[in-house]
């Protein structure tokens, strides 16, 4: 190889630039791929995410094909120009479902991590590092990206990409197959929490036929809604001709909400209403997203994140067979009896009462709040992104970037932007945002390069 030869190489090698992606369930995945298919310029991936296998996630990487997306297959086309791209996936393995079913999260996982595997074998520029980040320093070149096995990595752009943080389980852990070991002798289970991941015990339980009794205890004491399998009603819907007329204060959205619930159905609303949600949303007052907080956010989630009917058809055998007992209360602890089972403790009102079961699953979900997230936390304190003004996420563009203007590029996909955007965790509102902070990461790299 001639000298001439050796400079260019080195010249192409220290001219490319290089992110990072922290977190690699759906966000992340599907940023390192929007990244690498730019044809602007071409840049180095390193994505950092201790779990493994990494694609998959938390909300995708459970094993049972007992635990089902909450929305049909044709919702979840991972690409935002591509809607039937999970379908045809599907259909490519032969696989048995629909665009209406609702498909098993394994195989959504298996469909994530395909893509990601497809990534790393393409070409070079992409590497996967099975370790958590404990820290970002700001360096005149970027960011150095310090990771918990010690090694210190320069990038010139960071993507946090990390979800909600992983759950720590006080008690059995619901979407691990050890957790079910030994039920078909049990007698009496207990569900703390009435959301989703409830409703993902049911299933996995009744796939193992058990045959016993179930406690849920919760504080609303009401599980999520339910899809529909037809809609209700024609015409146009009462709040989007109030957004027509300027009508957008919480108080009015809400009353026609209802109104057009009980004319056109649930399905039909949320459906007809998705594109407008964020801008109704930025739109509402900060004492009104306050409001939102404090006294809807629990009522807005059941009828977002609804089940499958038969999921609803489940739980409905099981109240009529008498072996579903709801207990409206405040979780206090659970303990692991010595000898075998667990004990709950719950408060009605003033008064602290107890239950002993054989198996008690911990459906809370992950802590919400930014500061839960170790390395958001790190970066709080240290002043290169600043907290949402409700405390609910991180400050940012509307683009994604968090970091100060002063600073190297650091953006932020999902839950994170949850104050500004509200609806920042289903795949449909994240294909389009991780597609935009993808575009936006993109021209700046190459705008900085020039």
């Amino acid at each position: 190889m001639g000298k001439g030869q050796a400079r260019s190489r080195e010249y192409n090698i220290i001219a490319m630039k290089s992110v990072a992606i922290i977190g690699a369930g759906f966000s992340g995945t599907m940023a390192a791929i929007h990244l690498r298919s730019q044809k602007e310029f071409d840049c180095r991936i390193l994505m950092f995410d201790a779990a493994q296998p990494q694609g998959r996630g938390v909300a995708y990487g459970v094993d049972s094909t007992a635990f089902l997306l909450n929305v049909p297959a044709e919702s979840m086309g991972a690409f935002p120009d591509k809607p039937r791209h999970f379908i045809e996936w599907m259909e490519s393995k032969t696989l048995p479902y629909s665009g209406s079913d609702f498909v098993p999260r394994k195989i959504y996982g298996d469909y994530l991590q395909e893509m990601l595997a497809s990534l790393a074998l393409s070409r070079g520029g992409f590497e996967q590092r099975t370790v958590s980040v404990d820290n970002l320093e700001i360096i005149s070149s970027g960011w150095n990206v310090i990771s918990s096995d010690g090694l210190v990595t320069n990038v010139d752009a960071v993507v946090i990409a990390t979800g909600y943080p992983r759950q720590s389980f006080s008690f059995l852990n619901p979407h691990l197959e050890q957790s079910y070991l030994g039920l078909e002798g049990c007698e009496n289970i207990a569900i703390i929490g009435s959301g989703l991941t409830a409703v993902d015990v049911f299933e996995q339980t009744k796939k193992l036929r058990y045959n016993g009794n179930y406690t849920i205890i919760s504080r609303s004491g009401k599980f999520p809604y339910v899809h529909t399998e037809y809609e209700v009603g024609t015409g146009e819907l009462s709040t989007l001709i109030g957004i027509e007329a300027s009508e957008i204060s919480l108080r009015k959205v809400l009353s026609n909400i209802r109104k057009d619930i009980l004319q056109f159905g649930t399905d039909r609303v949320l459906h007809d209403l998705r594109p407008y949600t964020v801008s109704l949303w930025q739109g509402f007052s900060m004492a009104e997203k306050k409001q939102f907080f404090r006294r809807l956010e629990s009522v807005w989630n059941r009828i977002r994140h609804r089940m499958p009917q038969s999921s609803a058809n489940t739980i409905a055998e099981l109240a009529a067979a008498n072996r579903l007992n709801i207990i409206r209360a405040n979780f206090k602890r659970c303990e692991q009896k010595y000898e075998s089972g667990y004990r709950i403790s719950y408060q009605v009102k003033e008064e602290i009462r107890e239950i002993e079961v054989d198996k008690a699953f911990d459906c809370r979900g992950p802590d919400s709040s930014p500061r839960s997230n170790s390395l958001v936390r790190i970066l709080l304190e240290q002043g290169v992104i600043e907290i949402s003004e409700l405390q609910r996420g991180i400050k940012s563009t509307a683009k994604g970037r968090a970091s100060r203007e002063d600073l190297p590029p650091l953006y932020v996909i999902g839950p994170l932007r949850r104050e500004e955007l509200l609806e920042t965790t289903a795949v449909r509102e994240l294909r389009e945002q991780v597609y935009s902070v993808c575009l936006a990461l993109g021209a700046e790299l190459l705008s900085n390069s020039k």
